[in-house]
């Protein structure tokens, strides 16, 4: 099993998307990053190209995060709805 832990963009960016979201929303989004804990590594699993993070869709939203299998962590590192510039903050 992982921890699953979020960097301090990426809780930021949860809370205030946890605001606004319709319940069902939230708790789908909650209930997917959860899930990372037992497979870090799901279905639909993307790799960033040029950089060591991963990505997921959740509905409307893409979730970056980063896999640490030596410690068993993975750090979600960005959370937002899906657009161009969902990954502008890698380039």
């Amino acid at each position: 099993m992982y921890r699953v832990e979020f960097s301090p963009a990426a809780a930021k960016e949860f809370k205030r998307l946890a605001k606004i979201l319709p319940d069902r929303t939230r708790d789908h989004l909650k209930k997917a990053l959860l899930a990372l804990s037992q497979n870090p590594r799901p279905e639909g699993i993307r790799k960033l190209t040029d950089d060591e993070a991963y990505r997921i869709r959740v509905g409307n939203y893409r979730v970056v995060f980063d896999i640490h299998d030596e410690i068993k962590l993975v750090t979600i590192l960005h959370v937002s709805r899906r657009s161009e510039d969902t990954h502008k903050y890698l380039g």
